[in-house]
């Protein structure tokens, strides 16, 4: 998926918001009903620019490749892409390009999600199952030096779970994955199940990084 995270001003930076790569989709940025919504700058218009992405092609291992998106400005005064101005009128984005606009910085970075299963019970592999498609995120249950992310219903000692910890690898619960992309538009009706862990065992879990929330 892709990932476009503010850079400025100081109040928000590191937000970010993911826009996945399924298929075709246009996502709206500005000020009033838009995707992204920046209500309090008025330099942004009500609908500034759109984000077009295409769906990500299979790649080795099954992680995706990088697919085209498209930048257009529909704003009155113009915006900035990697120092070049844009004012009503499209250009193709790559990776690691900034967007500038109003008092906003962006950095749009390709960010392909592998997936690594381990220990995930029936409810948590069946909503794994049920979202991942959604999201462009590539699901395994055999660890390579593709995976980006392990996910646990809760933490067991396994030798994923050690090698994880060994090559910095984040630990997630199935729940991870619904936080992503709220550009997604998910059902309500998707539930992730809880991550139970003892206190006891997370304490003896030193290290481990569980994100339960972006």
């Amino acid at each position: 998926m892709w990932v476009l995270t503010i850079t400025q001003p100081p109040s928000d930076a590191g937000r970010s918001h993911c826009l996945p790569a399924t298929a075709e989709r246009t996502f709206t940025i500005g000020r009033v009903n838009t995707d992204i919504v920046f209500p309090n700058d008025n330099k942004v218009s009500k609908r500034h620019c759109t984000i077009t992405t295409h769906a990500a092609s299979s790649a080795a291992h099954g992680v995706p490749a990088a697919p085209s998106v498209v930048f257009e400005d529909c704003s009155s005064y113009g915006s900035t892409v990697s120092g070049r101005k844009v004012h009503k009128a499209t250009c193709a984005l790559s990776s690691g390009d900034r967007l500038c606009f109003g008092d906003r910085q962006m950095r749009l970075v390709w960010s392909p999600i592998c997936l690594c299963r381990s220990r995930v019970d029936a409810d948590g592999r069946a909503f794994i199952d049920s979202i991942a498609h959604r999201l462009g995120v590539h699901v395994t249950d055999e660890w390579s030096s593709r995976v980006t992310h392990v996910t646990m219903s809760k933490i067991v000692y396994t030798p994923k779970l050690l090698l994880a910890l060994a090559f910095r690898v984040p630990i997630v619960v199935p729940h991870w994955l619904k936080a992503r992309a709220p550009a997604a538009r998910l059902p309500r009706s998707f539930a992730a199940p809880r991550l139970r862990v003892a206190r006891a065992r997370a304490r003896r879990c030193r290290g481990v990084r569980v994100y339960v929330r972006s």
